[in-house]
């Protein structure tokens, strides 16, 4: 069995509801699919980490989260954030405690795509071309969880048979004072 620890946002429960819905009509154009939660991916790391290494300071200055439109890459779809730097600011929200410096990241490809992750990489499923998709609706959220999930995969290389995952931790982002 194959372990990562996932730093990721995932939107708070209860403001899904546009987002639901935009999912349902291109999943019935797409037949999209996912074995992991809709997450924005921020870095993967070998071992898990007490959520007291996030800087609460630094995710409460965090701007809400708003949607630019759809991209998709060969097998792999992403609602890109209209600030894509917001992704960089929030995997810097981790400190160095007890004297110890800020984990490093491992190298994943994951985290090559900058949005929120409606389908990765890699993962069998859709195959065809966006095209008359409905237009990406207005959504914006104030409050989103970061949180740190554990993934673990069959190394057998149909990773997405044998996978599970949970949430380890979350925090709250409340609104900014923007």
């Amino acid at each position: 069995m194959n372990y990562e620890y996932i730093t990721a946002i995932m939107l708070s429960k209860g403001s899904e509801a546009p987002l639901k819905a935009f999912l349902k009509t291109m999943d019935d154009q797409l037949s999209l699919s996912s074995p992991l939660p809709v997450i924005i991916p921020l870095a993967a790391y070998p071992a898990p980490f007490p959520p007291d290494r996030v800087d609460r300071g630094k995710l409460r200055k965090l701007e809400s989260l708003s949607f630019s439109g759809l991209v998709s890459k060969e097998d792999g779809m992403i609602l890109t954030l209209s600030d894509p730097t917001l992704i960089d600011r929030a995997a810097d929200c981790l400190k160095g405690i007890h004297g110890k410096e800020k984990p490093a990241p491992l190298q994943n490809p994951l985290f090559s795509w900058k949005g929120l992750m409606l389908q990765p990489e890699g993962f069998p499923g859709y195959r065809k071309e966006i095209s008359n998709l409905p237009p990406l609706p207005r959504m914006n959220w104030h409050t989103y969880r970061y949180v740190q999930l554990k993934i673990s995969w069959m190394d057998n290389g149909a990773w997405w048979n044998h996978i599970e995952w949970e949430i380890l931790w979350n925090i709250r982002k409340s609104r900014s004072a923007k």
